[in-house]
């Protein structure tokens, strides 16, 4: 299905992978009483996150459309308090108030129903819950996007005035690479531009990162092995930001 083919697997090389492990991390920062909380962990894609979760929540639940998808996570991520299942965002299956808090990554510019999508987060969340929704900031509200994958993507006004059609509390941040990672990944473009037949597809990864950081240090940067979450940044608004971040109470 074309339009979830942009799931990150863990991979300590792969700076799209540091970017999207990123948000988990903050976001498991901004939940309070975290060791007393049920999470969903809406399109959890390849696990990580939902198991990143569960070392600290009360209970995870990691939900993904794909049940190859599913399937890996199982094997892979394995905790008592860590429960993946096939489900479609837009139809939970879950009972009204179960959940403390929702998490859900670059998502809702994928599914095809978005008003769907949100009626069924405001249905499922207790009371006093909270979801933290991630989506890419655009200048202006794009229902034609260039990335292939994605159905829409949001202005700020547009995805503020969507979910203030579900929810009366939010609070929007926003996240983008650091200065580091930018000059980084600026070098990497670079080196890319030599390779115009594109032979490094042909060239295993493991190999093909362990040559990029080799060239990335005689140039001063970090390995990529040494990017961390930490060259990734959180800020209040969305002013400057790639991804735009709302933490929404019911």
């Amino acid at each position: 299905m074309k339009q979830f083919d942009e799931r990150t697997i863990e991979c300590s090389t792969n700076t799209k992978y540091k970017l999207m492990f990123s948000g988990y991390c903050w976001a498991r920062e901004q939940i309070k009483h975290l060791a007393e909380s049920t999470i969903l962990d809406a399109a959890c894609g390849n696990g990580y996150g939902s198991y990143y979760l569960s070392e600290k929540a009360k209970l995870v639940y990691g939900i993904d459309i794909s049940p190859e998808v599913i399937a890996e996570c199982r094997k892979k991520y394995k905790r008592d308090n860590l429960v993946y299942l096939e489900v479609n965002c837009e139809d939970l299956g879950f009972a009204d108030n179960t959940f403390d808090f929702i998490i859900s990554q670059d998502t809702i510019e994928h599914v095809k129903n978005e008003r769907k999508f949100l009626s069924e987060f405001k249905r499922v969340l207790k009371k006093d819950g909270t979801c933290i929704i991630f989506t890419p900031n655009s200048p202006k509200h794009n229902p034609q996007p260039e990335n292939y994958y994605h159905l829409r993507e949001y202005s700020n006004n547009s995805f503020r005035e969507l979910l203030g059609e579900y929810f009366q509390d939010i609070i929007f941040y926003g996240k983008r690479p650091g200065p580091d990672l930018i000059r980084l990944e600026n070098d990497l473009d670079k080196i890319r531009r030599y390779d115009c037949y594109y032979i490094r597809r042909i060239i295993p990864k493991k190999i093909r990162h362990m040559i990029a950081s080799l060239i990335l240090k005689l140039r001063g940067r970090k390995s990529l092995q040494e990017v961390s979450t930490q060259d990734i940044e959180f800020f209040p608004g969305t002013e400057g930001a790639v991804t735009q971040i709302a933490i929404c109470k019911k």
